[in-house]
């Protein structure tokens, strides 16, 4: 059977959450929601523009991104004062503090942190690499008390250069 009539059996009881640009065919399941689109990148000639390298340069002299698997206290304590900062509902907030967990479980996943010339973790983003010709850019954290202007924008600039490393022709951007 296919890949989510063996989730179904393995979780009859679970609630199936499907991202993919089409539902497959599956017996017995019921669509419910809405229909929500999603940007991709196709990596194959992506190129930054001259305006885009040039803040990649500035942000590369300000910072440092480290790929690690790790998430420290100073993650911690940045997706703290990243959800003080922005007021979510209460279930995002639960997505965002499960970040650590879903790093650490989910060999797939990437961790690339943006550190400061003071080693402030300035931000940090969560991608999954895993089987198969696409990436996901998961999550973005970013400090509201130590900006440096491009930091974001590297980041996604190493998971688009560590996807196509591993062979992936397109980068999920989400919803």
């Amino acid at each position: 059977g296919s890949c989510i009539e063996k989730v179904r059996e393995a979780f009859p009881r679970m609630r199936i959450v499907l991202l993919a640009p089409e539902l497959p065919p599956v017996k017995g399941l019921k669509p419910r929601g809405r229909q929500d689109f999603y940007f991709k990148l196709e990596l194959q000639d992506l190129r930054p523009k001259a305006k885009v390298r040039n803040m990649l340069k500035r942000a590369s002299r300000e910072i440092q991104v480290l790929s690690t698997r790790e998430i420290s206290r100073e993650h911690i304590g940045l997706l703290e004062e990243f959800l003080a900062s922005k007021g979510l509902a209460s279930q995002a907030q639960e997505v965002i503090r499960g970040i650590p967990k879903y790093v650490s479980q989910v060999d797939s996943s990437i961790l690339l942190s943006a550190w400061s010339r003071d080693r402030e973790l300035v931000a940090f983003t969560v991608g999954h690499i895993a089987r198969g010709p696409w990436g996901f850019y998961m999550f973005n954290v970013t400090s509201p008390s130590v900006r440096v202007p491009g930091a974001c924008d590297l980041l996604l600039y190493r998971l688009i250069s560590e996807a196509r490393e591993r062979g992936k022709r397109f980068l999920n951007l989400g919803l």
